[in-house]
């Protein structure tokens, strides 16, 4: 009686198996622009799977207020317009106008002859009829102008530094003035005011604060105090370690 041994049949199948798949994964990525005609269904049919899970991935990043970054594929800001990520310009899709409604031909009015209205004879007034003074009518404000880019002309928000279409700076904004707290204690990294006059550590960029710093160098070591990262264009801030980039510029942060 013949035995064979199945593990082995079974294993060497598989990687039999496996290199036809991986000949067919290199054959379509290889010619599906031009897959030949006993292999084109096969290839419609990998492609509309492929839109298909891009089309998914798309609307739940979107409804989650995310997309992908066109240059890395990382994962930002669906209104970002530089990646926080690899610093490239990030390119919204352009939206498309909408359908204008189909009027429907409408059948000419009948016209139906006017009736003249019946003359009422004018009652003769008793007394002189007393005027009423006229009521100017109250001027209308002006609305202040906002203020334009001066490189590609969008609208800005007030109080911006940079233009949120371009990313060019805008001229003569006014840098924010710090807080001062009533017992004087502001962080000088970020300027965020401190409340508590016990703290430590800055509750929004997590800076040591110098007045607290003295008190415990033995407590806490300098390894505790979370690196911030700067932006050297328009002074943005973050402790977030894998963020590389300006989301507001596009600069790099040091």
């Amino acid at each position: 009686m013949v035995v064979y041994d199945e593990k082995l049949l079974k294993e060497e199948q598989m990687n039999i198996n496996s290199c036809y798949w991986a000949i067919g994964k290199q054959y379509y990525e290889t010619n599906k622009d031009n897959p030949g005609e006993e292999y084109a269904e096969f290839a419609e049919k990998i492609a509309a799977s492929e839109k298909k899970i891009a089309d998914h991935k798309a609307a739940v990043l979107k409804q989650n207020g995310l997309m992908l970054c066109p240059s890395c594929g990382k994962e930002i800001m669906d209104q970002s317009v530089f990646c926080n990520f690899c610093g490239k310009r990030v390119e919204q899709p352009a939206e498309e106008p909408a359908e204008a409604p189909v009027e429907e031909s409408a059948e000419a009015p009948v016209e139906e002859p006017a009736v003249e209205p019946a003359e009422v004879p004018e009652e003769e007034p008793v007394g002189a009829p007393v005027e009423k003074p006229a009521e100017e009518p109250a001027p209308a404000e002006e609305a202040p102008a906002q203020p334009v880019c001066a490189k590609c002309g969008a609208v800005l928000e007030p109080d911006c530094l940079f233009c949120v279409e371009c990313g060019a700076r805008v001229e003569n904004a006014a840098a924010p003035a710090a807080p001062v707290a009533p017992d004087g204690r502001v962080c000088k990294v970020c300027g965020n005011k401190i409340e508590d006059s016990d703290a430590m550590f800055c509750t929004n960029c997590g800076s040591r604060l110098e007045s607290a710093a003295a008190a415990s160098n033995e407590i806490f070591s300098s390894s505790a105090k979370p690196k911030v990262k700067r932006c050297p264009n328009c002074g943005f801030n973050t402790t977030d370690a894998e963020v590389m980039f300006c989301i507001e510029c596009g600069s790099k942060l040091v």
